[in-house]
């Protein structure tokens, strides 16, 4: 047979998503029915509602007890070493408990991670020195992460595409609000009673919280509640077929590390953008814990406020990120949903996410300035408490843009690209306080707000860099060796689509495959055949399983292949430049099996009537024997 590589494939049909296909395939695999009540996104808008509330309660975060830097004569360093070791067990706990929560589901990560917290603020509060203090808020600070990587799951889970923008839009509120109620609460307390008693009061809450999770928060994780569904069936069944997806999903322990400990490192050190981004959002997100240093020094030193007082000015914070949070229900979320349906059923280039940071980020510059240069004691007080309104607001909006882009944008990776971004910005949470401190005694509140200001007009022109510049930033190449090409299907809409292309060489455009599909058509064209692929994969806003199916023209020079016959097709050479296939194998041929069919049937039928038929030769005799007794 002449090779087929000199001929191309060409696409018949995009995408297409048909989950009822996949029933159709395969009976005996498990999913959800119409309006399952094990289908999280099948239980009233009641229950999401309170499991999206309940899960703001679960993201505790306190401030700096003065009464222990007193009673153990710790240093200043030391003192807020006890919010920074706690910030800084952000850093592990989103790469332990993300995973795990995808094996264990989400509910045993909620539960048991929240027993050691409540096990850890025991140790602190009966801690008898203050290593044992710091080492107690570290382990605690790691176990807390628990319910700020669950969370945002959680509401994926039980939300769908419509709604969980909303939801995770006020979601996200809550890590802002507890940085600002934290030293509040801790001020009124601490000021007045023993740190110990401080303690228990974040002990009995977490009490409570745990109590909560035990009670009232049901397992979300749909591929989990699947595999129990399919559990289920064979019980009832006696049938052992029934599986669900989850059950057949092998993951070797070396491929498991490199995806949670190597590969999100690997992807942040060759994006620029991706580095440019995280150290945005970091730098804000420091600045924000840099405010439990700053505030005591302007309200506390400055106008003479205890801490409870001083711990109040920082309410305007989660206040004007709220006010952010409306401002994107109410316009900037409609405007993207405009977008959508205008494009579809192409996605919303990433850049639109961008818009938000456009203004955000100058507002947020301005908030220092102003918080600065209000500071003076001759000033109302109110002149910098109400900065905190516009910093609140410009934070949140920061975060909405830049974490949706990110998302948009490494849409086939986003859990690795986020992976690397949080433990970045839980660092310089965790070092930012360590010398806020110093800074604003040396250079007065003036001043050192004013180098934060530019700092952050510095990074200002991030977002519009990235607007216009993205494909130059996203290195293409870099995410095909990595095997990552899928992420470059969402700016096939951008202005620099003709850059992108120039940057991948044609031998990237498609990576060596094999590839199981059926004849929907044969000699649709001259010794050729149309082969659909289907293949099943997780839907990536739903976690469903989905059928996804597309249609290739692939060169048949003997014209053997028929209607339905089950083929192997693969591309060549191995690394093809226009997508060239070929037929690999032929695994089933159903009607070429019923022309054998028909044909053994005729044939047994022409054996068959010559049974039952005289022979010749005694048909003959016969005649003879006749004409002679005549």
């Amino acid at each position: 047979m002449a090779s087929p590589c000199p001929s191309t494939s060409t696409v018949i049909e995009g995408d297409t998503i048909n989950p009822g296909l996949e029933k159709q395939l395969d009976p005996y695999l498990v999913q959800f029915d119409e309006g399952d009540p094990l289908d999280p996104q099948s239980w009233s808008v009641a229950k999401k509602w309170y499991l999206t509330r309940m899960s703001h309660m679960f993201l505790i975060a306190s401030g700096v007890f003065s009464n222990i830097v007193e009673e153990f004569h710790m240093s200043e360093i030391a003192g807020i070493l006890t919010l920074s070791l706690f910030v800084a067990g952000y850093c592990i706990g989103p790469i332990l408990w993300g995973p795990l929560s995808e094996q264990y589901g989400r509910r045993p990560i909620h539960v048991w991670p929240f027993v050691a917290f409540l096990g850890f603020q025991v140790g602190a509060a009966l801690a008898p020195n203050a290593a044992s203090i710091l080492v107690f808020r570290f382990l605690a600070g790691t176990f807390a992460a628990a319910p700020l990587t669950n969370t945002g799951a959680l509401i994926s889970d039980i939300w769908d595409a419509k709604m969980r923008g909303k939801a995770l839009a006020i979601f996200t509120v809550a890590p802002f609000a507890g940085p600002a109620l934290g030293p509040t609460v801790a001020g009124f307390i601490g000021a007045t009673t023993d740190w110990r008693i401080l303690f228990w009061v974040l002990t009995g809450f977490t009490g409570f919280c745990l109590t909560t999770i035990i009670f009232t928060v049901p397992e979300t994780y749909s591929p989990l509640l699947l595999a129990r569904k399919a559990q289920q069936k064979r019980e009832e069944t006696g049938d052992l077929g029934y599986y669900a997806p989850f059950e057949r999903q092998e993951w070797p322990i070396r491929a498991r590390v490199y995806h949670v400990l190597v590969r999100p490192w690997v992807i942040f050190f060759q994006e620029p953008m991706l580095v440019s981004l995280t150290l945005y959002m970091s730098f804000v997100y420091g600045c924000l814990y840099l405010l439990f240093e700053a505030y005591p020094i302007v309200f506390t030193m400055g106008h003479g406020f205890n801490a409870g007082i001083s711990g109040l000015m920082l309410l305007p914070i989660p206040v004007g990120g709220a006010a952010a949070v409306v401002l994107y229900s109410m316009y900037y979320n409609p405007r993207y949903e405009a977008e959508a349906a205008k494009l579809a059923p192409r996605p919303v280039p990433p850049e639109f996410r961008l818009h938000m940071a456009f203004i955000a980020g100058p507002l947020f510059s301005v908030s220092f300035f102003w918080f600065g240069w209000t500071s003076f004691p001759s000033i109302s007080y109110w002149a910098p408490l109400m900065a905190g309104l516009l910093m609140g607001f410009a934070i949140q909006l920061i975060f909405l843009g830049l974490f949706n882009y990110l998302v948009d944008a490494y849409l086939s990776v986003a859990a690795s690209a986020l992976a690397s971004t949080t433990v970045i910005r839980s660092l310089f949470g965790a070092g930012f306080p360590l010398f806020a401190g110093e800074m604003y005694h040396a250079l007065n509140p003036r001043w050192a707000s004013t180098v934060l200001g530019l700092i952050s007009v510095a990074m200002v022109p991030i977002p519009f860099v990235l607007h216009r510049s993205v494909a130059r930033l996203i290195s293409p190449i870099r995410l095909h060796r990595l095997g990552l090409g899928r992420a470059l299907q969402h700016f096939v809409t951008f202005p620099t689509t003709q850059l992108l292309r120039r940057l991948i060489p044609s031998r990237h455009k498609m990576p060596p495959m094999t590839l199981n599909g059926v004849v929907t058509k044969a000699g649709f064209m001259n010794k050729t055949a149309t082969v659909l692929v289907s293949r099943f994969v997780s839907h990536k806003l739903t976690g469903k399983r989905i059928v996804r199916s597309k249609k290739y023209l692939v060169h048949d020079e003997e014209n053997k292949l028929r209607t339905d016959d089950l083929v192997v097709i693969r591309n060549c050479p191995p690394v093809s430049a226009r997508k060239r296939f070929e037929l690999h194998q032929l695994l089933k041929s159903p009607e070429t099996e019923r022309e054998i069919a028909r044909a053994r049937r005729l044939q047994n039928q022409t054996t068959l009537s010559e049974a039952t038929q005289p022979s010749p030769v005694l048909e003959a005799l016969g005649a003879r024997q006749d004409r002679a007794s005549l």
